[in-house]
């Protein structure tokens, strides 16, 4: 009888990739080095969000050495899960729940933006400022806050400064 071996964090960040999809983080932060690299694929100090090397829901570079930020990234449902505070099922029905905010949040948006700018136009304020109610930027506003609440509650960690540089929205 072969013992299968306990799940581990790659179990749950494999099947997960929020942070790389535009729903926690509007772009990556990169280091002096990381940038020299990725100027040629138009790059500068930071890689927008959704990361173009992501496919379905893992890294495609992970193997290679993906920028220092994301290899050092542990969100609060990983760090609960490896903390024995929450089993791999329970952590994926989370992470299910911010798929499906993070889809209905994208399915509001036009084509070509990205989360990120719907974050900063929040931030800012920017679509309450001409006092007329727009019911297509209500629902896409719900849709975002719903999945800045639950990214917030569920996978970014509280305090964390690095993660506060990276993202577009308050908390």
């Amino acid at each position: 009888m072969a013992l299968t071996a306990p799940p581990t964090g790659s179990d749950l960040c494999t099947q997960c990739g929020l942070c790389c999809n535009g729903a926690l983080f509007g772009f990556v932060p990169l280091t002096t080095a990381e940038q020299a690299l990725a100027r040629h694929r138009g790059h500068g100090a930071r890689m927008p969000q959704p990361c173009e090397f992501l496919h379905n829901r893992t890294c495609g570079i992970y193997a290679d050495g993906p920028p220092h930020v994301c290899s050092a990234f542990r969100c609060s449902l990983l760090r609960r899960f490896e903390a024995g505070d929450l089993a791999l099922d329970d952590a994926l029905v989370e992470v299910a729940e911010g798929h499906r905010l993070h889809d209905a949040a994208r399915a509001e948006l036009e084509p070509g933006t990205r989360l990120a700018d719907v974050y900063r136009e929040l931030a800012e304020g920017a679509a309450a400022q001409d006092g007329a109610f727009d019911m297509s930027k209500a629902r896409r506003q719900v849709a975002l806050i719903a999945l800045m609440v639950y990214a917030q509650d569920h996978f970014r960690v509280p305090g964390n400064a690095a993660d506060q540089q990276r993202t577009n929205f308050p908390g």
